[in-house]
């Protein structure tokens, strides 16, 4: 069953009844389903598909020439002998588009462009003289390496640069996508189990619906053949020459090192190499460099592993692989027994981010908020730093939200409500100032009667969507 995707797909449908030449880059991240989105747009369409490989130039020719030869010539296609050259197959393409519409996909770009490195120049090439005024033609160009597909196909210095026609960075699945995939589960269990995926389609393949969280985190992570023992580090291995640093770093972040001279003290890497590192995890999409929201230019910024299911594994796997390797899993089960909530917190805020963002397309807020993200500073009256949660803005309204998010096995009493209607009076000359508080477990009678004095927005986990 295909779940979500819906918007992806409906444009690359767009794209291929438009009567016009389309070209879609489809990037993302390994194991994000670009390969299963492609295969369902074209599952009724007449296409090409090839899937380049880290081998020869002339073996990638050969296999290419099979899947274009088959769609030319039919079943004789796969007795005849392989093209000269790519240039000649992208000939014989372009004649078999003068009367048949098809899509063209490459997928794994970056191989084919890596053994064959004038595919690029020679697209650009029958683009500009070929296809672009044939609307039978929809091109494809999907890759995994995604600084290779910003750089060498997006990039200003791409021969490819400013023939697309459209883009998709797939991304993981949201909670709500991810809700709509495990229906047989509980709402908390789907929450825990998008904290530990990250909503990656091809590891929430790997949960059996009818186990318990801790049950699934034993079988996807704590086995040493399981999928995902290793995940992080295979897929470091085949983005990056040296993994040994990238890994130290994740290991420094998830364990709670943020600021660059903390993760360059943590792993023992001079702050002027440091950076280069930390920029290649960024365009990996694994990590993330956060200011607090409405002060871009802040030196107050931090260094996150976006990636949760990296920041699972670098928190609770990566320290223990010794005692998974001897099956020694007591005090890993331990370890996740009483910190696994609190990891759980800062996958709650995004998913009360994503829930702000679902009220605001469904017209639940009564104020639209130009952005959401968290904010932290420095409290001048009390001199110590202050952290929200969730600041929602609208710069041009002067119109501000403040939410609190609590994912944890008790209800939340009045004095977080008190604490984060002081902390939004740090920020004055406010045309509206809204509060809200998020909680898994709900809240105390007094939180209740506080928030109906003063206006406070109460929502429980179990009350959202």
């Amino acid at each position: 069953m295909f779940i979500g995707r819906k918007e992806d797909l409906q444009f690359l449908e767009k794209q291929y009844t438009s009567e016009k030449f389309s070209f879609i880059p489809i990037y993302g991240r390994r194991r994000v389903g670009k390969t299963t989105l492609i295969q369902e747009h074209i599952r009724t369409k007449p296409a090409i598909y090839f899937q380049a490989f880290e081998l020869k130039a002339q073996i990638n020719l050969e296999k290419f020439s099979q899947e274009v030869n088959k769609v030319i010539f039919a079943e004789m296609g796969l007795s005849l002998p392989s093209y000269a050259s790519i240039n000649e197959m992208f000939l014989a393409l372009t004649n078999f588009a003068k009367t048949n519409q098809f899509v063209l996909v490459i997928d794994e770009y970056p191989y084919l462009a890596k053994v064959i490195p004038e595919v690029s120049s020679l697209l650009q090439y029958y683009i500009d003289h070929h296809w672009k005024d044939n609307g039978n033609i929809q091109l494809i160009l999907c890759g995994s390496s995604m600084s290779f597909m910003e750089r060498q196909v997006l990039g200003y210095k791409s021969p490819l640069y400013g023939r697309k026609t459209g883009q998709i960075k797939l991304k993981a699945f949201s909670f709500e996508e991810t809700r709509e995939y495990l229906q047989e589960m509980d709402k908390q269990s789907v929450f825990e189990i998008y904290g530990i995926t990250g909503g990656i389609p091809l590891y929430l393949e790997e949960v059996h619906q009818g186990k318990s969280v801790m049950e699934n985190i034993q079988s996807m992570f704590l086995s040493k053949n399981s999928l995902l023992f290793e995940e992080p580090a295979n897929l470091l291995k085949q983005e990056l020459e040296n993994p040994t640093n990238y890994n130290s770093i994740l290991y420094a972040i998830a364990q709670g090192s943020s600021k660059l001279n903390e993760i360059s003290t943590k792993t023992q890497i001079p702050t002027s190499n440091l950076t280069k590192f930390i920029d290649n995890l960024i365009a990996l999409d694994i990590v993330e460099r956060k200011t607090p929201l409405g002060v871009p230019n802040s030196k107050n910024s931090v260094y996150q592993i976006k990636d949760s299911m990296f920041r699972f594994w670098f928190r609770f796997v990566s320290p223990n692989i010794s005692q998974i390797e001897l099956r020694s899993y007591a005090s890993v089960e331990q370890q996740l027994f009483s910190q696994l909530s609190d990891f759980l917190g800062k996958v709650f805020e995004e998913v009360c981010q994503e829930y702000l963002w679902y009220m605001m397309r469904e017209d639940k807020l009564s104020t639209h908020y130009t952005d959401f993200g968290s904010w932290w500073g420095n409290n001048p009256k009390e001199k110590k730093q202050e952290e929200i949660d969730i600041l929602g803005i609208d710069l041009y309204e002067k119109n501000y939200l403040f939410a609190e998010c609590k994912w944890r096995n008790e209800l939340v009493g009045e004095k977080v409500l008190r604490t984060l209607v002081r902390r939004s009076l740090l920020f004055t000359k406010l045309k509206e100032r809204k509060c809200m508080v998020f909680s898994k477990s709900g809240f105390t009678e007094e939180a209740r009667k506080y928030a109906k004095e003063v206006g406070i927005l109460l929502l429980s986990f179990d009350e959202m969507w």
